[in-house]
């Protein structure tokens, strides 16, 4: 059923504008939806009670409804009506959590309601938007779930949605509260958008590609805008650029699991071959047949901030003047490894970009092989190594962002990260029982043609052959800079990559260790930054940044009692599960 459902996200726009054989289309939808939903069918989509996956995939098989209403709709018999709509109304049965599913029910009984009021059951739309606008955190950001996870979610989903909704229902109380959250979160999510058409990639679910973009592309659809619809129509193009020459297609066509190759090794547990069809909800702009959107002229983005604090999220995004590299430091305490395959690196790296993307790991016998750029990996044997994967403590400054993590037993480390483009700065604060060998990396590279320059023990630079740079200094004298060669398909962005990284052995006590990474594009280095350690006080210079901080054992923030009651709440619910 997915790998028919997802796919009507991109039918609509060719039933609408009749392009191609549109009739064919047409014929083979409504042949899928009746035999679908008829119980004595034998490709019946059955029945089910909430949670299902099946909840999800019924908003496209809803909205083809009506947005082909004339095409598809009318063309059914009563009787065929009847069975869709009794398949549709399942997902009013059973139990839906609070998350970004809520709006699965949402959106199917607002489509409902536009082809019948009776159709739709009102109780449970209104509950269901009460229970959404709860998930609400301010300036236009929802967490999903218990989780409190911070990611794309927001645009594929929430908003995507709450637009959505107020297209069909315009008259609904929440409607306006939708418009007006999507207008606010727009000022913020577009830090994220590069002047390339690209994002950053963070976060799970990444196989949906270009689908992190249909949140500008439902303002078309709907007519609903956040900026000017020449500023969301230039995002929309060089989004589709972006993407149009990626190797993300298999040989019969269809859109391969993976980021910007077929790449399995970072993916969901709840992922198949067809998941990735989601990204066809990018494609409703197609469906827009105002005459304004398509002659409008594409314009670049508006004049954006080169570093900016979003304290909803706990991160901070920079980037350089023409945005051709953006990058984010995360510092939001979430969890969801049940769920989510390869947690720590889609959610607790140090820095993302959307220019190197991020890796994750083939295995974790051999430091090469596990995907570590952008985290500091700490190992007692020199083989096995360990990263932040959750925190103890974690808090956002002005000047940097703070975590407190324990990656291995008995060791403790205080990370301080001092955001900036293209240098960022890295303390750690390292207390171990024990010897212990560690390895603080910067962005994976393309490995292909790659060009290494290394003028010091302390300092090493990797250019690439579209002139894109990464490097590192040490700027602490426990550690020396080196090359490392990842193991192939690591990378979301490139299939074979390297990095620096500042590596060391400490013993047992009490350690700084201060290291500098480089991300740019151009080959001209901006000068590294400059350290200066007196005691505990660490003062900091790089571009215009002057920062001193003091690095001492940290009083608990009230972060540190919600992160230590959250944890022990999530053992007393798996201990009742096993229990059960």
């Amino acid at each position: 059923m997915e790998s028919f459902s997802r796919i009507l996200y991109g039918c609509i726009p060719i039933i609408k504008n009749k392009f191609g054989q549109s009739n064919r289309l047409i014929e083979y939808v409504i042949k899928k939806l009746i035999n679908g939903t008829n119980p004595n069918s034998k490709t019946f989509w059955g029945n089910y009670s909430c949670p299902d996956q099946r909840v999800c995939e019924s908003i496209p098989v809803a909205l083809i409804l009506v947005a082909c209403r004339n095409e598809i709709w009318n063309q059914l018999k009563e009787e065929q009506k009847k069975n869709i709509v009794a398949w549709l109304n399942q997902v009013n049965t059973g139990i839906i959590y609070d998350s970004n599913w809520l709006f699965f029910r949402i959106i199917v009984n607002g489509c409902l309601k536009k082809l019948n009021s009776n159709y739709c059951d009102n109780n449970l739309l209104e509950d269901s938007l009460k229970r959404v606008n709860k998930l609400y955190l301010g300036n236009g950001w929802y967490q999903d779930g218990r989780q409190r996870r911070i990611d794309y979610y927001n645009a594929f989903a929430f908003h995507f949605y709450g637009l959505l909704f107020a297209h069909l229902d315009p008259e609904n109380q929440y409607s306006n509260i939708f418009i007006e959250r999507a207008k606010v979160f727009s000022k913020e999510y577009i830090l994220l958008s590069s002047s390339k058409g690209d994002v950053v990639p963070y976060g799970r679910s990444l196989t949906y590609k270009m689908a992190v973009g249909c949140f500008w592309s439902v303002q078309a659809y709907t007519g609903i805008y956040c900026f000017e619809p020449r500023i969301v129509k230039g995002i929309i193009a060089r989004h589709f650029d972006f993407w149009k020459d990626k190797h993300i297609y298999n040989g019969q066509g269809i859109i391969d699991v993976g980021y910007t190759y077929y790449n399995p090794f970072m993916t969901e547990n709840y992922n198949n071959w067809a998941s990735s069809n989601w990204a066809l909800k990018f494609f409703l702009f197609a469906a827009v047949q105002c005459d304004e959107f398509w002659s409008v002229k594409e314009a670049s983005l508006p004049e954006l901030p080169v570093e900016k604090m979003l304290s909803t999220c706990n991160m901070i995004i920079c980037s350089d003047m023409k945005r051709s590299i953006v990058t984010l430091f995360p510092n939001n305490y979430c969890t969801g490894r049940e769920i989510v395959l390869n947690f720590a690196s889609k959610y607790m790296k140090f820095m993302y970009s959307n220019t190197f993307g991020f890796s994750v790991p083939r295995a974790n016998d051999v430091y090469e092989r596990g995907g570590f750029d952008n985290v500091l990996a700490i190992s007692e044997d020199g083989r096995y190594y360990r990263c932040r994967e959750e925190f103890i403590d974690c808090k956002l400054s002005n000047d940097y962002l703070y975590s407190k993590y324990a990656p291995i037993s008995g060791v403790i480390i205080e990370s301080y990260i001092v955001p900036g483009f293209p240098w960022h700065v890295r303390i750690h604060r390292i207390t171990t029982n024990r010897t212990v060998w560690i390895k603080d990396a910067g962005s994976s590279i393309n490995n292909d043609c790659a060009h290494v320059e290394q003028r010091s023990d302390s300092e090493l630079y990797i250019l690439d052959y579209d002139n894109n740079i990464v490097g590192a200094k040490a700027l602490s004298g426990n550690v020396v800079v080196t090359r490392k060669i990842n193991t192939s398909n690591t990378n979301l962005i490139n299939p074979r990559c390297s990095m620096p990284v500042c590596e060391g052995r400490l013993a047992k006590g009490e350690h700084l260790v201060c290291t500098a990474f480089y991300n740019n594009t151009t080959t001209g280095i901006i000068d590294s930054p400059i350290c200066e350690m007196n005691g505990n006080f660490i003062h900091i210079k790089f571009m215009d940044k002057s920062v001193t901080i003091r690095c001492k054992k940290e009083i608990p923030s009230t972060n540190a009692m919600k992160i230590s009651m959250r944890k022990y709440a999530i053992r007393i619910k798996q201990f009742i599960k096993r229990r059960k």
